[in-house]
C-alpha cells in the first residue's frame, strides 16, 4: 500500500516552500516572501484539500502532514 500520495507530494512543497520564505524573511526579501505566503496559504493548501477529495486518497498520514504545514 502507498502512503505518500499526489495530494501529499503538494503539501510537501507547501512545506518546503513556508521553509524558504523564512530564508527570505531573514535576508531582508519581504516581498518575494509574502508571494511565497500567498502562494502557499491561497493556492498550494486549498489544492491539496481539493485532490484528496477528489480522489478520495485522504488518510491518516496525509492529515498529519497537512496539520504540521498548517502550523509552520
Amino acid at each position: 500500500m502507498r502512503y505518500f500520495k499526489f495530494k501529499d507530494c503538494i503539501t510537501t512543497l507547501n512545506l518546503f516552500l513556508s521553509f524558504y520564505a523564512v530564508v527570505l524573511l531573514f535576508e531582508d526579501k519581504f516581498a518575494l516572501a509574502s508571494y511565497i505566503f500567498f502562494i502557499n496559504v491561497i493556492i498550494l493548501d486549498l489544492l491539496d484539500g481539493y485532490i484528496a477529495r477528489a480522489t478520495k486518497t485522504a488518510n491518516e498520514f496525509g492529515k498529519h502532514l497537512d496539520s504540521v504545514t498548517d502550523f509552520f
